[in-house]
This record gives C-alpha cells, structure tokens and sequence, in this order.
C-alpha cells in the first residue's frame, strides 16, 4: 500500500510538470463504415500475402509469447529454491531495470548484428529455459539461484529491444494508414500465442515440475524459433529492391514504379 501510495505521488508530480501544447488538428475526412470495413481486410490479405510481414508477425509471437507466458514459472521456480517471497519485489525490479537499459541500447544492437538481430536475441531467451530448467533440477543452492537469476536477466535484457525493433521492422516499407492494423495484429497474435504458453505450463505443472516445464518449454520453442529463423535467412532483413511487389504495397519505395519511368 505504501509502494503505491509513492507511485501515485510521483506520478502525480511528474504529470504537472508537463508544459500545455496546442496540437493542430489535421483536416481528416470522415470514413465510413464500409470503407473501414474494407481497409481492416486490405490489412489482413496484405499480412497474410506479405512473406516479410508474415514472418515478422510470428517471430514477434514466438518470442513475447514465451517471455510472458512463463512470468508465473518465474515465481514458481523462486519459491521450489526457498526464496523468501519479500526477495521477489527486489529481484524483479532487477529484471525491469535491465530490460530498460537494453531497450535504450536497441539501435545499437541492430547496427551490430543488422539481419542476424531477431536470431541474436531469440534463441539465447529460448535455450536460457532449458539452462534454468537443468539447474533447477540439482541441489539448491546460492550458486545455482544466482545462476537462474542471470539468466531470467538475459530474458529481460533481450526483451527490452526486441519489442522496440520488431515494432520498427514491422513498419518498415508501410505508410500510416497500415501501421495501427499492423500493430493490432502484432498485439493480437502475441497474446494468443502467450495464451497457449501459459495454457501448456499449466497443464505442465499438473504432471511435473517447474524445472522440467522449463525445460520443455524451452526445447519447444527453440525448435520453432530455429526453423522460423531458418526459413527466415532469405525472406526478411533484405534491400527494398529485393521484396516482391506485395511486400511493398504500402510503402513509398516502389522500385517496379521507378522503373516505369526511366526513359
């Protein structure tokens, strides 16, 4: 209660502190139902069409459903090791720390590894499960909690850019018309896929223990995420020349547009 009470008080401080700015209203046409209707489908044929898109949107599912579906093994494997519940606030807030930090970094990372980023911070939040699943299994100890509490650190760290670049990647070669369906169907794709994790641990937990779920859990989606990277290689990071016509159906570079008017 008192934790809130401070966070309301800041909140409230900081919200004063923001300067009163007119916003200039854009002369915006009034858009009918039926046309709404057929601009919502537009979206879904082109995400559907559109290999980039496509295998953009399930990367994004695979990644943010398994960092959010296991949230609760989190707890789950803290308290099989006897950490004292109080020790949770501060080791979470450890975690959000560094998925902070690294969200600042984001373009950084993508200049390091440029098509190889998605890959280069996948499958290490993937295999971390399967390590803190085979260390969860031994004896408990200090070195082995802080060990897991490394590694749920590399599932927070990779989360911070991976949110921040896959959004960027998704509006890549679209115009503003697209991106608020291109985010809903990010949005939407990422929580059923986060149901499904959730629905499979809990079924999990039924029959075994933490450890193992992770452990299964994490060799699944390490699957999945190795044969979408693969598939991946040719498909998506590449030139604007080299998409087809439908990946760049809403985009302002049209390279086979250019081509028509070169004398």
């Amino acid at each position: 209660m008192i934790l809130c009470f401070i966070c309301c008080v800041i909140s409230t401080v900081i919200s004063f502190k923001f300067r009163h700015t007119v916003l200039v209203e854009d002369k915006v046409k009034p858009v009918s139902l039926k046309t709404y209707v057929k601009q919502i489908k537009d979206s879904v044929r082109f995400s559907m069409k559109s290999n980039r898109v496509k295998l953009l949107l399930l990367a994004n599912a695979i990644f943010l459903g398994l960092v959010m579906g296991i949230v609760n093994l989190r707890s789950s494997m803290l308290s099989e090791m006897q950490v004292p519940e109080a020790y949770f606030g501060i080791i979470f807030a450890i975690l959000q720390l560094g998925a902070a930090i690294t969200a600042r970094y984001s373009e950084k990372v993508h200049k390091i590894f440029r098509n190889k980023t998605i890959a280069f911070l996948t499958i290490p939040t993937t295999v971390s499960c399967i390590l803190i699943g085979f260390i969860g299994k031994d004896a408990l100890s200090k070195s082995s909690l802080i060990l897991i509490v490394l590694l749920f650190l590399i599932q927070y760290a990779t989360k911070g850019p991976y949110r921040a670049l896959l959004a960027r990647y998704l509006n890549n070669f679209t115009n503003r018309g697209i991106r608020p369906k291109l985010t809903a169907l990010r949005n939407l794709s990422s929580n059923l896929f986060t149901a499904i994790v959730s629905l499979i641990c809990a079924l999990l937990l039924e029959i075994t223990t933490t450890a193992n779920t992770f452990i299964i859990i994490g060799c699944l989606t390490t699957i999945f995420a190795v044969l979408l990277l693969d598939y991946m290689r040719d498909r998506v990071g590449l030139k604007p020349s080299k998409y087809s016509k439908e990946d760049l159906k809403y985009s302002l570079y049209r390279p086979d547009l250019e081509k028509k008017k070169k004398p």
